[in-house]
């Protein structure tokens, strides 16, 4: 468990360090070649930020439709695992598969093919 945090901490300062190191360049290049102010660069930036906010909360809250009907059974007979706990002894491959005859979970979208 502690070599997994150790691990997330080193991909989370080295994801920080080359966010830093792009930010530089990308106000470097603005700078000398754009031709912006320092004072330029510095409201652009703050004006953006409500509006990445805004779009991480938008796209955060879109999510897939639901494949499976609310109690959580699916039309070909397995459980749904969207809300369940995943651990490795959870994960089994399944030995036998189980298709119905016929559609009766009452899904219009259900398709056997």
């Amino acid at each position: 468990m502690l070599d997994q945090l150790n691990l997330r901490f080193k991909y989370v300062l080295a994801f920080l360090i080359g966010a830093v190191i792009a930010a530089a360049a990308l106000r470097h290049g603005a700078h000398i070649y754009g031709g912006f102010s320092r004072e330029e660069i510095r409201v652009g930036a703050l004006m953006a930020i409500p509006f990445v906010a805004l779009a991480i909360i938008v796209f955060r809250r879109i999510k897939t439709p639901p494949r499976c009907t609310k109690l959580g059974r699916c039309p070909d007979g397995g459980r749904s695992i969207s809300g369940a706990s995943l651990s490795r002894s959870s994960l089994e491959i399944p030995t036998q598969v189980v298709v119905p005859i016929s559609p009766t979970s009452g899904c219009a979208a259900w398709d056997p093919l």
